[in-house]
């Protein structure tokens, strides 16, 4: 990489401070990086000192030069990257003893710097240290040649499959590789030889160790073929022991010979060899109201989505996320749906807020998030042309951007309670979402309560809601509300509905209930059919039965009887309620979705 090009990458780094992350804003091919807290502005600062000094040494390492400069930049450059303690300092010392030893004998001969790395390849390697053997302590060691010294046990440690014969990294620049001869060195097969020579010099014992069970599946996993060999002479029935996997696993607890007094464990282990149990039901009784004086509109719309899940969040304080254990350093060659997702709707704001769509691709590829170079052609085209279509159905359909305010609502409720909010991008008597998403259940109910809170608070305006975004097949979507004639009445329902629902779990998820009350709607004939494919999905597709928050209320992925067969209580009836539907969960199902759906006109555009 060109010396400008590092002085502008580390230039760059600092301008995600004093800029934010919008297309317009590139500074030459670069993306400054939004919301950098005052908190990590001198890690930034950190950063951007190492990737200079990086960038010098990178420079500096380029020319050729006569070893003895060499030896003075590889010190230099050990002091611009290296930091060593006090005690650690002889590492330090070590170096320039290993560099003045490789001068003797020097000329002025220019060398570059794969001419020095092999002139410095074989000082620097790993070399065994020495071990104290035959002084009847406990010795640690690489397996070396020259380590086969007899001893009465010998223990090798780690003799996996895969790790063992240990695989030889292969050179493309190797001539030895491309035309082997007898006598050539092979990583395996001394391997192998030492494994023999450990085997001969054991005088009692010779005590070998491998993975046998994946620890998180308890699949049985082979020894190294070595191994799995000798133990194929030998026989492995009186020679082999499989130690516990888990901690809790009866055996660490034998009377005879107990391997732990972990006493967490023991429960678990007496849990695991008594009798097996019917799991209790998730709540044996209701919870407690919840009694908030102030209601959230936020919180309304996050219970209608997912009930399940606010009732975990809020009440019982659980929550299931994905972490990755392992940072994924690797570069990408195809976005998954999600991240398909997260770019096409960057887009779609990006070109609404008055960025050409070329900016706002030039920023996605900016970001680092899309495949490296050519390769990220066909998705970002794909992404392109559907978000595209988006913003110009927007721009033709809804009011422009600037147009749009937010308008605080606050509505009375009985009891003296009250619910309160923020709504967002609300364009005149309209409030207008755009999304790459695939419009559906969520969203509608998220502008439904929304738009019944506006409708409530200003009750002299006449207000409606557009959402526009993807629909099946490719096409584009928009779903218009109006208001009803009594929005408080339908808000106090809704709110009442959340009371209930953040006492016990209800027989309530978006999806499949939008599926039951739109195909009663329209007197579909296979109402239930409809239904339950919401609920149990397909196999490219999941339903809500696999959320983990439902598997955690219903005590696993349950089919949809498990919703349907309850019948509807007492309280479940008189205004408001379809008395008709002996289920609870259709009640619930059409007590929300019916006047949505009344209110609601869906149109392809």
């Amino acid at each position: 990489m060109e010396a400008n090009t590092w002085a502008a990458g580390v230039d760059r780094l600092l301008l995600g401070i004093a800029m934010t992350e919008e297309p317009g804003h590139l500074v030459g091919d670069v993306l400054p990086v939004d919301d950098v807290g005052s908190g990590d502005i001198e890690l930034a600062g950190k950063l951007a000192e190492l990737v200079a000094r990086v960038r010098d040494v990178v420079e500096r390492f380029g020319q050729r030069r006569p070893f003895p400069a060499w030896a003075s930049e590889i010190e230099r450059a050990a002091d611009l990257l290296c930091a060593t303690s006090e005690r650690d300092g002889w590492q330090r010392a070590e170096l320039g003893r290993i560099l003045a030893a490789a001068m003797d004998g020097s000329n002025d001969q220019p060398l570059a710097l794969g001419e020095v790395r092999g002139l410095l390849a074989e000082r620097l390697a790993g070399r065994p240290t020495t071990a104290n053997f035959r002084t009847g302590h406990l010795t640690f060691c690489t397996l070396h040649p020259m380590r086969s010294v007899p001893h009465r046990v010998i223990a090798l440690l780690g003799l996996d499959d895969g790790a063992f014969p240990r695989a030889a990294p292969r050179d493309g620049d190797d001539l030895v590789l491309r035309t082997p001869l007898l006598g050539d060195h092979d990583g395996r097969t001394e391997d192998r030889q030492l494994l023999l020579d450990a085997l001969m010099a054991a005088q009692d014992r010779l005590i070998i160790t491998y993975t046998g069970n994946d620890e998180r599946t308890n699949a049985e996993l082979p020894p190294a073929v070595p191994v799995g060999e000798l133990l194929d002479v030998i026989g492995s029935q009186d020679v082999v022991r499989r130690h516990p996997l888990q901690p809790f696993d009866p055996r660490n607890f034998d009377a005879d010979a107990p391997a732990s007094f972990d006493g967490i464990a023991l429960e678990g282990a007496r849990a695991l060899e008594g009798p097996r149990v019917t799991p209790p039901p998730f709540l044996a009784e209701p919870l407690p109201p919840v009694g908030d004086e102030v209601v959230e509109l936020d919180d309304l719309v996050r219970f209608l989505q997912h009930p399940a899940k606010e009732l975990l969040r809020r009440r019982l304080e659980v929550r299931y996320l994905e972490i990755e254990e392992d940072l994924d350093d690797d570069l990408p060659v195809e976005l998954d749906g999600l991240a398909k997702w997260r770019v096409g709707d960057r887009l779609i704001d990006a070109v609404l807020g008055g960025c050409s769509m070329d900016e706002a691709v030039a920023a996605e590829r900016a970001r680092g998030g899309l495949p490296p170079g050519e390769i990220a052609g066909a998705t970002i085209q794909e992404v392109r042309g559907t978000a595209q279509r988006i913003a110009d159905a927007a721009n033709a359909h809804l009011s422009a951007r600037s147009a749009r305010e937010a308008l605080d609502v606050r509505v009375p409720l009985p009891g003296g309670r009250t619910l309160s909010g923020t709504v967002n991008g609300v364009a005149g008597d309209r409030l207008e979402v755009v999304t790459y998403s695939t419009v559906a259940a969520k969203h509608r109910l998220a502008a439904w309560a929304r738009l019944l809170a506006l409708a409530a608070t200003y009750p002299s305006r006449t207000f409606s809601a557009a959402t526009l975004g993807r629909g099946f097949r490719g096409r584009i979507v928009i779903s218009s509300l109006g208001a009803p004639s009594d929005p408080l009445a339908e808000l106090v329902r809704l709110v009442e509905l959340m009371d209930v629902g953040l006492t016990e779990p209800l027989p309530f998820a978006a999806k499949t209930s939008e599926a039951y009350a739109a195909a009663r709607a329209r007197g579909a004939k296979n109402l239930a059919k409809l239904t339950e494919d919401k609920w149990v999905g397909s196999y490219k597709f999941p339903g809500e039965n696999a959320d983990l928050e439902h598997q955690r209320v219903h005590g696993g992925r349950v089919d949809l009887s498990v919703l349907t067969t309850p019948p509807a209580r007492e309280t479940e009836s008189g205004e408001g309620w379809d008395e008709r539907t002996p289920s609870r969960f259709g009640r619930i199902a059409l007590r929300v979705w019916a006047p949505l759906l009344a209110c609601e006109h869906l149109a392809e555009l």
